[in-house]
């Protein structure tokens, strides 16, 4: 029955009574349902639901190629009709069957005419849909529509329904005329179906139709009418929901959702007049991987790294699609903010404030105010209330300080607080106070016109704090405000006092914070100070107290330079604080303050970089978020403390970690933005739970952006011509360079991965004329089936080729040069590139790779595959062909070359290795290694030393294949016959396509840090310590392309790491805690070490971290079983393994449940 593939057709009969199984041939099953109250009682008694009352198998000849349940006519509403289509020695026909509903199933019956033919159909139908009425339906065929009325009388009754053709879209990639591939039923009320009947039509190249069904007693009325495209192609995915526009006037529409094929699916509102609403993003199957690397190999080090190292991650792009929707998708993870409202400015603008109408005006329901600080003034923008306008006010008519640059604001209730840096203006329900006498700035005794300046303030509980120069003398001051209640009504009256004077030899304060005690309500002011190199924060209430900031963190030494801004966290208790300070470098600090009399002492804290220039912190007034701006670019940040019962085995268990998410902008309207550079982000009250309103500001560009809540994938598109199948990087020219297949013709061209622009100049030979295609390609029906950039040296010069295999037998070797290019509209060069020389005398070439002298190469002549090495000859301007060539046993689909070894990955039987000999100038190539079982092979990744060979240094090499299985290869070695044996395989969701490494942590990750000079760092993530293998001398990422575009991160464990993270894996999938079914009590969850049960599933693990399942697993703070007992016990033992001993024992179970949680955490930090 397997063999048959059960499931291949399925359906259900109107009343949900019958379900049928379709295999693809000779039979079918027949199910009764239970009904729903019989299997609500099922649930009361707390028995396992069947859902099955009976079944009955039939038999049939032939292919089955259709199955459905057609609706009984009107005067027997208790018939089950079933329809099957099958094709029988190359003819195509219908069969019925029925029955009454609640006989049993042995009463199923044939009833077809003609005997026990059936009807005899003349093509085979791409669709087959039931109608409501008659028993009829419609049969989709390539070229025509026809409904069929009467099939249970005997010889139905064909009624053509007219459709004139229409020429296909741009979507479609075929050469013939595009298919109907789905249909679905919109919702409708009981009056209209007794009359009606509606079908969606969906072509595979995204149009779409609405066939109307007219039931007039005896007869069906048929029309079809046009609704429009889809921006997408359209398979089995297809489906249609009623959607409620305004519930209070009762307008409808109908939600039309596909999920594409091999593109971009869609979202479509349809109306009373059809037509396209809306499209979103979907997935697509992926063809190829590619990293753009920025790190040389001394910055993956971190005892190489110099002290001013700043992170920049490696870059992830994926290409996917076809035709017209084909694209190069950089892979981002952080929180999505969708632009909206995008205005430009005539001048630079370095912050902004939002000022609603109540306070200028005192009235709610005006136009919005955006407040602009300038390089040397202020101005006002009023806004629209639909945020579709906006204008600049006459500075003259606006209650505000506009002629100086804006330095803070704040507004509480009806009253605004404005700080310029001449003036401090107070503005209350359209009442203004302006206060900019020298006596507000400190200097009574300074000439009129005086440099007198208020350098930096801040607003706190309607105080004000801020700092004025005048020549070398620098005071901190404060506005404090009292009630003058001698008049009608009281006015508000404000009277500065200095805090502290100081003069530049006293060191300089960078930054003022305020902080209120939440008890006695005392204001404690906060200053970051520089002085001889030394940083310090200076806490200021009755008296003045220093605190040295520390520049060593967890070992890691920081430049901070001084402490540019300030924020200041509450804590639960109320003599202690958190204080989040950001440095002129690009670092946030993390600082925990505890109060001891007038002391202060840093009781925990932690360092982390986001950039190389100054971090400036922002706290949203009207929620907890807080916002990192550095290196123009935006973050999301959260404070966590993890901590136990204070007797932690380990120091870092109780240590601060800042948990970041880079903020994404993302335009519906253009899929390429690039990101433009945040120089200030203001957080805004948003009616909407779910996201939060920003505005930001870009140089002279004012942005609003709805930010959403949820970390997650956030990718940005850049759309390619043809249908792209393989993409490599090339770091000498900094672009793309993509295979690809243009109307059937295949081609090369370069792509800039920032701006997503075409940098193809392809000529017909160097400084030649330009060309559609270089020689050697664009040929019909031929496939580019391997990219390659090699690096040729000859002395001390190095030459740069790109190499090109394609399905039609061709190695075609291209040169480059951007020189004398014409430039595209960002100003970069294109890049030229020509034919050098090509082989052609073979019937494919699968794969190519090269060293610094010549090119392998595999291909096929005939029936004969080999792998050929080929060198250039300098002096003769040419190559040597077949310098030396070695059979395989099937062709080599992956090449690759290491220390004078070569890797061939092979179609059919998996990986060979091949050791290249050169002695006086001759090439041999012999076969070392071979893998002992064959696997359908995809790609090969040459990995590091096998954790469970003890001192052996043999490399462990990964592969992928076409069952969905990563399958782990150690090379043998001294034996009689060297083998490839298998250490792992693992089963992963989708077949893997491309392996690639990258150090591509966020610049946050501990796998960035710094050392500390003089001493020596290995392992700043704990990793190492923890048990993993990195997979190359960078200590790189290794990462997994999916053939449905989903990206897996690989992990190898030495042998303690794996046995304790699989009994937890294994502890949490038998428990349904995290998901699935429980398995039985009595599996095995002790680690198994045998090669298929090696895997470990990190997104079990993931789900037990973030939901802290672990304290649940073993009954910890619950009633606790003897089993539970056990299994904790062994989970200590394994995890003070994993700790090679060096865990203190015997403490309470929450030290270990802790521990645990902080290593999970170090195996399962953001890779992107």
């Amino acid at each position: 029955m397997d063999k048959l593939q059960p499931g291949t057709h399925l359906s259900i009969d109107p009343s949900s009574k019958y379900m049928v199984i379709g295999c693809f041939e000779q039979c079918f099953t027949v199910q009764a349902l239970k009904p729903r109250t019989e299997l609500g009682l099922q649930h009361i008694n707390g028995e396992e639901l069947q859902f099955i009352e009976s079944e009955k198998i039939i038999l049939c000849k032939g292919a089955i190629l259709k199955l459905e349940f057609l609706h009984p006519p009107a005067e027997s509403d208790n018939d089950v009709i079933l329809l099957l289509i099958l094709t029988v020695n190359g003819k195509i026909k219908m069969l019925i069957y029925s029955w009454r509903a609640g006989d049993p199933l042995s009463t199923i019956k044939s009833r077809n005419s003609r005997g026990k033919k059936g009807y005899a159909l003349m093509e085979m139908p791409l669709l087959l849909i039931p109608l409501r009425f008659q028993s009829a339906f419609v049969l989709v065929n390539k070229n025509s529509m026809v409904a069929y009325k009467g099939i249970l009388e005997g010889a139905p009754e064909c009624i053509p329904i007219g459709t004139s053709p229409r020429k296909p879209l741009d979507l479609y990639q075929g050469s013939d005329v595009p298919l109907w591939t789905a249909w679905a039923k919109p919702t409708r009320l009981p009056h209209y179906i007794a009359e009606y009947d509606d079908i969606y039509l969906a072509r595979e190249d995204g149009w779409i139709c609405l066939l109307q069904v007219n039931h007039d007693r005896e007869d069906l009325d048929l029309a079809i009418t046009d609704v429009g495209n889809m921006q997408c192609n359209i398979g089995k995915a297809f489906a249609c929901a009623d959607y409620s526009l305004d519930p209070d006037v009762h307008r409808h529409g109908d939600v039309l959702v596909s999920g594409g094929d091999a593109s971009i699916g869609g979202t479509y509102l349809t109306r009373a007049q059809p037509n396209v609403k809306k499209d979103t993003q979907n997935w697509s199957p992926a063809m190829d991987l590619v990293v753009i690397r920025k790190n040389s190999k001394p910055n993956s080090d971190i005892n190489t790294r110099i002290q001013s190292f700043v992170p920049s991650p490696d870059s992830i792009f994926v290409c996917s699609g076809k035709g017209a929707l084909s694209s190069i998708t950089e892979l981002r993870s952080g929180i999505e903010a969708i632009l909206g409202l995008d205005l430009e400015f005539h001048s630079a603008v370095t912050k902004a404030w939002v000022l609603n109408s109540e306070t200028y005006s005192g009235s709610a329901g005006g136009d919005d105010w955006v407040l602009l600080s300038l390089e040397d003034r202020s101005a006002i923008l009023q806004i629209s209330l639909d945020r579709t306008n906006a204008e600049e006010l006459d500075p003259n008519h606006i209650p505000l300080d506009l002629m100086s640059r804006t330095i803070a604001i704040s507004f509480c209730g009806n009253r605004a607080i404005q700080v310029t840096e001449r003036s401090i203006v107070v503005l209350d329900s359209g009442n203004c106070t302006i206060l900019n006498d020298l006596d507000v700035m400190g200097y009574p005794q300074a000439p009129p016109i005086s440099a007198s300046f208020i350098n930096d303030a801040i607003i706190c509980n309607g105080k004000v704090l801020f700092t004025t120069h005048y020549e070398e003398r620098r005071l901190l001051r404060v506005l404090d405000t009292a009630i003058d209640n001698s008049t009608s009504p009281p006015t508000i009256l404000y009277y500065p006092k200095t805090v502290i004077e100081w003069t530049h030899d006293d060191g300089e304060v960078t930054c003022i914070a305020m902080h209120l005690h939440p008890q006695d309500h005392q204001e404690l002011i906060i200053t970051g100070k520089r002085k001889d190199g030394e940083i310090f924060l200076m806490f200021i209430r009755r008296g003045e107290f220093h605190l040295r900031v520390p520049t060593t963190y967890e070992g890691c030494s920081y430049d901070l330079r001084a402490l540019a801004s300030i924020l200041v966290i509450s804590s639960s208790t109320p003599d202690s604080f958190t204080l989040l300070c950001g440095t002129l470098t690009g670092l946030v600090i993390c600082l925990e303050i505890s109060q001891v009399g007038q002391d202060f002492h840093i009781h925990r804290s932690c360092c982390v970089r986001f950039g190389g220039s100054v971090a400036i912190l922002t706290q949203a007034e009207h929620s907890s978020y807080l916002f990192v701006n550095c290196d123009e670019k935006i973050f999301k940040i959260n404070l966590s403390t993890l901590s136990s019962d204070g007797n932690s085995p380990r120091k870092q268990t109780t240590r601060m970690t800042i948990r970041a998410d880079q903020i994404w902008l993302v335009d519906a309207l253009n899929t390429t933005l690039q990101q433009p550079n945040i120089n200030s982000i203001l957080p805004l009250e948003s009616e909407s739970i779910a996201d939060t309103d920003l505005l930001l500001i870009s140089y002279n560009r004012l942005l609003l952006a709805r930010m959403g809540m949820k970390q997650k994938t956030v990718p940005r598109r850049i759309p390619i011509r043809g249908t792209p199948y393989r993409i490599i990087h090339s770091e000498i020219r900094n672009a793309f360079v993509v295979g690809a297949s243009i109307d059937g013709r295949s081609t090369l061209y370069f792509v800039d991965p920032e701006t997503g622009e075409d940098l193809s100049d392809p000529r017909v030979k160097k400084n030649g004329p330009q060309t559609s295609f270089v020689a050697g390609l664009g040929r019909f029906d031929e496939k580019i089936l391997c990219i390659y950039e090699w690096l040729y040296c000859h002395g001390t010069s190095i030459w740069n080729f790109i190499v090109v295999c394609t399905s039609g037998g061709r190695v075609v070797i291209v040169s480059t040069n951007s020189d004398d290019a014409p430039g595209t509209h960002s100003g970069r060069a294109k890049i030229s590139f020509w034919q050098t020389t090509q082989f052609k005398n073979f019937t494919s070439v699968y794969s190519v790779v090269g060293d610094s002298e010549g090119l392998y190469y595999c291909a096929q002549s005939g029936n004969e595959v080999k792998l050929y090495y080929s060198t250039l000859n300098r002096a003769e301007r040419k190559f040597n062909e077949n310098v030396a060539e070695a059979k395989l046993l099937s062709p080599a689909i992956s090449l690759s070359y290491d220390a004078g070894k070569i890797y061939a990955l092979t179609r059919h039987h998996s990986l060979q290795i091949l050791e290249v000999i050169k002695t006086d100038g001759t090439v041999h190539l012999r076969h070392t290694h071979t893998d002992q079982l064959q696997h359908e092979s995809l790609h090969h990744m040459i990995g590091r030393p096998n954790p469970l060979g003890g001192s052996d240094s043999s490399q462990i090499d990964l592969i992928s294949d076409r069952s969905k299985s990563v399958i782990g290869l150690w090379a043998s070695s001294g034996l009689k016959v060297d083998t490839l044996d298998t250490i792992f395989e693992a089963q992963l969701p989708a077949s893997v396509v491309r392996f690639r490494s990258a150090n591509c942590r966020p610049v946050w990750d501990a796998s960035w840090k710094v050392h500390k000079v003089g001493d020596f760092i290995e392992d700043p993530t704990r990793l190492h310590g923890l048990g993993a293998i990195f997979n190359d001398e960078m200590n790189s990422e290794t990462l997994g392309l999916g053939i449905d575009g989903s990206l897996y991160h690989f992990t190898t464990l030495d042998v303690r790491a794996w046995q304790f993270l699989k009994y937890v894996a294994n502890l949490a999938g038998n428990s349904g805690l995290v998901g699935g079914r429980p398995l039985d009590k009595s599996a095995d969850l002790e680690p198994n070490q045998s090669p298929a049960n090696m895997q470990v599933d990190g997104d079990i693990l993931k789900r037990v971290l973030e939901d802290h399942k672990l304290e649940e697993m073993f009954g910890i703070g619950h009633r606790q079983t003897d089993e539970n007992r056990r299994q904790f016990k062994r989970f200590c033992m394994l995890l003070e393994s994993m700790h090679g001993g060096k865990l203190e024992t015997n403490h309470g179970p929450n030290v270990y449940i802790e521990q645990a949680y902080d290593d999970l955490g170090v195996f399962l930090r953001p890779v992107i």
